[in-house]
């Protein structure tokens, strides 16, 4: 039990019922699901939430950005800092290693769009403005101009539906609708008043790390080297990865390495011992066992798929 009385709520399930927490890879409730570094999903609030009797408890995803489009109805967001209820029309902007959740009445109506991080920074890295806003927790709601906000909707349904299309050139119009999104919501945050919610240490020190990681080589550096970065212990940084995360690390500097290698096998046409290679591995054998450990297929098999 958390007797601590000045944690959170989310605070205490994060440190202590870390069981309860889950990380997942893909879209909440799907265990088996692994967000590719390519990932784009678009769908109805309701759709997902009226599957979990209209309560998404508090969870997290390492590498996924989540921008929640409120429409109508009634909305509770949990966060590291307690519950906030949205009054709609209103945007939630989640971040890759943000824990939260919603209570959600029935009459919900909104939309949800889920991207890979990626894909957005890819998107992004020119724009390092909008970049780093959006790697905010934020909450804009009680909108009273409506017309952005039906702007953002309409961008989303595009989204889904070149998603599900077979049109030549999908990818590309796919990249073309997510650079809207992300300029029209980096419009929303800087013309209204945002409710940015304050993270908990460990949430601090963890993305300190995730961004730190994403900007190295695979393997360039050690769980000391970031460690060091965050000027805490090794130990203190697996605690931390473990209390958000729910991995070590060390298998988030994996889970690195090999989506870099999925980006490389797809996009380029080296071998996969000189991906190996390229990406700091020892010896193409132990790049091609801890690609498949996490993936579930050999790096050939993946390219051929």
């Amino acid at each position: 039990m958390c007797t601590n009385q000045t944690w959170t709520h989310i605070e205490c399930l994060v440190e202590m019922s870390a069981k309860k927490l889950k990380n997942y890879s893909g879209l909440y409730g799907d265990l088996d699901t692994d967000a590719s570094p390519f990932y784009v999903y678009s769908e109805l609030i309701e759709d997902r939430s009226g599957l979990f009797d209209w309560t998404i408890e508090p969870h997290l995803h390492t590498n996924l950005y989540q921008f929640f489009l409120v429409q109508a109805g009634k909305a509770s967001v949990d966060t590291t800092s307690g519950a906030y209820d949205l009054r709609p029309p209103g945007v939630v902007i989640i971040p890759p290693g943000t824990v939260h959740g919603f209570r959600y009445d029935p009459t919900v109506k909104g939309r949800i769009v889920t991207v890979a991080d990626t894909v957005l920074e890819g998107l992004a890295k020119e724009l390092p403005n909008i970049l780093l806003t959006l790697k905010t927790f934020s909450i804009v709601d009680d909108l009273k101009e409506g017309s952005l906000f039906t702007d953002l909707i309409d961008i989303t349904v595009r989204i889904e539906g070149e998603n599900s299309s077979r049109q030549p050139e999908k990818d590309f119009a796919l990249q073309s609708w997510l650079q809207i999104l992300v300029i029209k919501l980096y419009r929303l945050l800087a013309l209204s008043h945002t409710q940015t919610n304050t993270l908990s240490l460990n949430e601090k020190y963890f993305l300190s790390f995730q961004n730190s990681l994403k900007s190295s080589a695979p393997f360039s550096k050690g769980v000391a080297d970031y460690a060091h970065e965050l000027s805490i212990t090794p130990v203190h940084l697996n605690r931390v990865c473990q209390s958000v995360a729910g991995k070590t690390a060390s298998w988030l500097m994996q889970e690195h390495a090999v989506r870099e290698a999925q980006k490389l096998l797809r996009y380029t046409v080296l071998s996969v011992s000189e991906i190996a290679y390229q990406l700091n591995f020892s010896a193409p054998t132990y790049f091609a066992r801890l690609f498949k450990k996490h993936i579930g297929k050999t790096p050939e098999a993946y390219r051929k798929s």
